[in-house]
This record gives C-alpha cells, sequence and structure tokens, in this order.
C-alpha cells in the first residue's frame, strides 16, 4: 500500500505544520473534545502552549487525518490556524482508554482554572452536561475532593462556577438569559401559530396564511 501523507508525516518524526494534513480528536474520545471546544470557545487562548501530540494514523474513510489522543488545545488550536506541531506515533491498540479519558479531564480541569474565561459565552447547563456526560468520572471524583472535599462523581455548577473563576450567581444569571432568550422565541412562534395554543389542532391552523410570515 503506497503511504499515505499524513504516514510519511509522522514516519519522518520531524515537526510538521498541520496544513499538511487534517488533524481530529481520537473518535472515542470526540464528546471530550467537545467539551474542550466549549470552553475554550469562551476562553482567551493561550499564546505559549505545548506543541506536542500523540497521533493515530488512520486508514479510513480520510487516510489524509490523524487522530489526536492527548493536547486538545492544540488540536482546537489547529481547526483555526496554522501551527507547528511534533507528533508521536503510537499504535491505536495501545490506547488505554479509561486512562486517556482521566488525563484528559485533569488537563481540562487545569486549563478552567488557568484561561481567562467569559461565563457570558458559556451556555452553563449544556456545559454542565456535557462535561458529567464526557469526563472520567474518578477525575471529577477527585477535583470534587480536592476543592469540596465531597465524594462526588458528578461536577455541579458550584464547582463549575470555582473552576472557571467566576459566582454562581453569574452563571444563574447566564442561563435565565437563554432561557428567557428560549422563551421569547417560542411565545413569537405561538403568537404566529394558533396550532401550538390549540387544544385539538387541526392542520388548517399550521397553514394559516395568517402565519406564513
Amino acid at each position: 500500500m503506497k503511504p499515505t501523507k499524513a504516514n510519511s508525516q509522522l514516519a519522518n518524526k520531524r515537526p510538521f505544520y498541520t496544513k499538511e494534513v487534517m488533524i481530529r480528536p481520537y473518535p472515542p474520545l470526540f464528546k471530550i473534545y467537545q467539551s474542550y471546544a466549549q470552553i475554550l470557545n469562551a476562553s482567551q487562548l493561550p499564546t505559549h502552549f505545548q506543541h506536542d501530540v500523540s497521533l493515530i494514523s488512520a486508514t479510513a474513510p480520510a487516510p489524509a487525518e490523524l487522530f489526536a489522543t492527548d493536547n486538545f488545545l492544540l488540536v482546537y488550536i489547529a481547526q483555526q490556524q496554522n501551527i507547528r506541531i511534533k507528533a508521536r506515533s503510537i499504535v491505536e491498540a495501545d490506547v488505554d482508554l479509561i486512562q486517556v479519558q482521566y488525563q484528559l479531564s485533569n488537563t481540562l480541569f487545569k486549563l478552567m482554572t488557568e484561561l481567562k474565561i467569559n461565563p457570558q459565552a458559556l451556555n452553563p447547563d449544556k456545559l454542565l452536561h456535557n462535561l458529567n456526560q464526557s469526563l472520567s468520572k474518578q477525575a471529577i471524583y477527585d477535583v470534587n475532593q480536592k476543592l469540596y472535599d465531597k465524594p462526588r462523581c458528578s461536577l455541579s455548577r458550584d464547582l463549575l462556577a470555582k473552576l472557571i473563576d467566576c459566582s454562581r450567581n453569574q452563571l444563574l444569571y447566564r442561563q435565565k438569559q437563554i432561557n428567557g432568550s428560549h422563551d421569547l422565541r417560542i411565545q413569537a412562534l405561538k403568537n404566529k401559530c394558533k396550532a401550538l395554543t390549540s387544544v385539538q389542532p387541526c392542520a388548517s391552523q399550521f397553514w394559516s396564511l395568517d402565519h406564513e410570515n
């Protein structure tokens, strides 16, 4: 089989630029990457960061892709700009998912305490849900023990506020803004479409000329 550009980049063991290949999070870790993205979207990104990353070569469906199992900060930045990286080639069979999830979770907690994060750019409830669904339960337990001395395997709004250095009230206010905006959109739809407020809606109410626009 002819070596792909991605495989060649890993094989030569020299730093290369991300414009030459596409770097994605390793699929089983994608939900954790989404949690990273939510935090980083609301953050002032650092100008200095580690350029090392562990990569797995993809064979299908896109041989030009490389899958990262660590340093998701670099992966996120690489989606937006061309950066020079130093890759370590690893074999997929050697990936210890539980350990990798634990390390990525701890790294995210560390980033949350170090970065300047704007609470107004977050969706607190959605973020909390994603963090609790994707991160290592052991890592969540450990950070609860460290900051609150509470044996919990879930993140609370109080803990989230502490990690990103804001108050619980700021997160509550932001969520109230989001919910209020959602309620306004729902009310606007109800004002246009009588079927949404009818006990027994009929097809003619949905297609009424009164709410085409």
